[in-house]
């Protein structure tokens, strides 16, 4: 396994373990991309708590690409996930997903791949999408990250906060919400207080 330094908690994106699967896409998601991804990385879901007293924080990271996929390391995740238990230690639990859990809104109905399919790209469908939603709501969710529309975009849904993160290397979808923002950086957010 690669060694980073400092504490990174990985999760991997598509171009690491290929993108929403598909059967008729040559870079889908499949079990031998997430066999490398792990032979380098270690796990892609894990849950840790940082900090201390009214400072913790829960930190919960996934391969979201995995649910929808029907390969076997999607069963494993959905047992993983089902395993999940809130902490009433923490006052924020923070998680990780490469795909946005939508792509305009969260209760959008599934997109056709072959009409509709950049917004199919970035986001889950809808049933892996109300299924990861509960576990999220269930474990405390109090805020998501997700990084694959490249475009900067805060939203709140259910009291939940979803950050959709700015890309470093190029830009998409500036143009497609008023609130949007496309301009490459970094997320970058503080704890302290308990907030």
């Amino acid at each position: 396994m690669v060694n980073l330094g400092p504490e990174c908690l990985v999760i991997p994106g598509n171009h690491e373990v290929g993108n929403n699967w598909s059967p008729d896409s040559s870079v889908a998601i499949n079990s031998a991309y997430l066999q490398h991804y792990e032979s380098v990385f270690g796990v892609s879901e894990w849950s840790q708590v940082q900090g201390e007293g009214i400072n913790r924080v829960r930190f919960t990271g996934i391969d979201a690409f995995k649910l929808g996929s029907g390969l076997p390391e999607e069963a494993a995740l959905r047992k993983w996930l089902d395993s999940l238990v809130p902490d009433p230690s923490c006052a924020n639990h923070v998680w990780l997903i490469h795909p946005s859990l939508f792509a305009d809104r969260m209760d959008e109905p599934d997109f056709d791949q072959n009409v509709d399919r950049v917004p199919w790209y970035f986001g889950l469908n809808q049933a892996d999408r109300v299924y990861l939603w509960e576990v999220m709501k269930r474990t405390g969710v109090t805020n998501v990250i997700s990084g694959h529309i490249h475009c900067r975009r805060h939203v709140v849904v259910e009291g939940v906060h979803l950050h959709l993160a700015p890309a470093t290397a190029f830009p998409q979808w500036g143009d497609r919400w008023s609130d949007g923002d496309d301009t490459l950086g970094v997320l970058k957010f503080t704890v302290s207080g308990g907030s």
